[in-house]
């Protein structure tokens, strides 16, 4: 259970491998330097868009299949899927969340463990609510975020004056999510899920994409998130209520003092009190009495079920202008934009070896060395910290093999037994991905 701070730790943005320029500008940007021959500038046009068109093909290629592994998963599918075995299903399931993962590596999102999940659960913020989530109602939670910064939110202190606060966001969330069934619950947590109404398919594979997201507010995203008043909205709804009750007990303390005279009376007689029964049991007087005094304490009771009811309408329209404004994409859409996303990245990493390998004189470079000169490149032209992914983008290079129209078998890049990485001439690196290209598709037309 977690309540809201006034004032949240801040620890800034972190280094991460994204790279936050469009794959045609980033070239530009290189080009801009003047490093390249002037009649070159086209070539490494060329050799960029070749690259980038190969490796979404082998990228569509890889995820064949993915599609109707889904269909049995996505709650937003259209289309009727085939029974199939308990085993198939089971291991459809499975390389779903693989791609899943895969592809949100890809898009240089990080994975977040159950454990820095929890952390947020519990880590004061700025939204004032009272919430929590109980993890144990899914099958399974994966969570990528990527792009941490700072960001100033308004908001009000003790006095009701207006203060600004900064606090860290993830600039991207990506979360996954797939409920148990009904019979995999605690009877306490199916209770829970009926009172809520969640309308969610058990077995089916929910998956979000966010933007500008709370670092302390993750659990605004899980459906089965509960909110309540945190100890401020207690106290504020606390104090009216107490002074109204004290005041309508004053209002009634003549009728409540005659009502408990009369059963006094009832129980103990007359000769205790002195008055004549005929007087104490005037029945359409205690009628009125014991009326007033129910309509005043159920009116001060409506107000306060009104005023909670309230407040818990404010809440949840709260949480859902932050769910509104934050959604970009929902299930099979959330698939479609982080592969993209991913082509992208992997497009931009393999230009930027491929671009200062091109330009460095010298002795040649080692992973090591080549990942803190884009690094520092990086931060002294453009005043942009990034962890630059070396080892993701030299393996994907190594593996483009093709022969030039010399008839020599090359690859995008080498490396040597001691480390170093060498790549070929930029027209020997576009003969290479022609050769690639119009080896991708091969049919035979063979006859028996």
């Amino acid at each position: 259970m977690k309540e809201p701070s006034e004032n949240p730790s801040s620890t800034g943005p972190e280094a991460e491998a994204f790279i936050p320029f469009l794959f045609d500008d980033l070239i530009e940007m290189c080009l801009s330097e003047n490093r390249l021959p002037g009649d070159s500038h086209q070539d490494f046009r060329e050799f960029c868009s070749f690259f980038a068109a190969s490796g979404n093909y082998i990228s569509h290629r890889d995820l064949e299949g993915f599609d109707k592994d889904y269909a049995y998963f996505n709650p937003d599918s259209e289309m009727k899927v085939v029974e199939c075995q308990p085993s198939e299903l089971k291991a459809a399931e499975e390389r779903v969340v693989s791609v899943f993962r895969t592809v949100a590596t890809n898009a240089n999102y990080r994975k977040l463990s159950q454990e820095e999940i929890e952390a947020s659960f519990h880590t004061q913020s700025l939204i004032k609510l009272r919430t929590d989530v109980d993890l144990d109602e899914f099958t399974q939670v994966e969570c990528f975020v990527r792009g941490g910064d700072i960001k100033t939110q308004e908001g009000r202190d003790w006095k009701f004056k207006k203060v600004e606060h900064k606090i860290d966001i993830w600039r991207r969330v990506l979360l996954l999510m797939q409920f148990k069934k009904d019979s995999e619950l605690t009877a306490e947590q199916l209770k829970r899920r009926q009172k809520t109404g969640i309308a969610y398919q058990p077995g089916k594979i929910y998956v979000y994409q966010y933007k500008d997201v709370p670092r302390p507010d993750l659990e605004i995203l899980f459906p089965n998130v509960r909110v309540s008043m945190n100890s401020k909205d207690r106290i504020m709804l606390s104090v009216p209520a107490l002074a109204a009750a004290i005041v309508t007990i004053l209002k009634v303390g003549v009728k409540i003092a005659f009502i408990a005279g009369v059963i006094a009376f009832v129980f103990f007689g007359k000769e205790m009190f002195g008055f004549e029964q005929n007087n104490a049991t005037d029945l359409m007087k205690v009628a009125v009495t014991v009326l007033g005094v129910l309509v005043a304490f159920g009116g001060l009771g409506f107000k306060q079920y009104t005023s909670v009811k309230n407040k818990r309408i404010g809440f949840l329209k709260e949480v859902s202008e932050h769910l509104f404004f934050r959604n970009i994409a929902m299930n099979k859409s959330v698939f479609d934009r982080i592969i993209d996303d991913g082509e992208d990245e992997d497009s931009k990493e393999a230009m930027l070896i491929y671009y200062h390998l091109l330009t460095h004189t010298g002795s040649p470079l080692t992973r090591e060395q080549l990942d803190t000169k884009i690094q520092d490149w990086m931060k002294e032209r453009f005043d942009t910290v990034i962890d630059f992914d070396i080892d993701g983008p030299v393996e994907k290079l190594k593996r483009f093999e093709g022969v030039t129209n010399r008839g020599e078998k090359k690859t995008l890049l080498t490396e040597s037994a001691e480390g170093l990485l060498e790549i070929p001439t930029l027209d020997d690196a576009k003969e290479i991905l022609d050769y690639h290209w119009d080896n991708a598709f091969q049919y035979s037309n063979k006859r028996e």
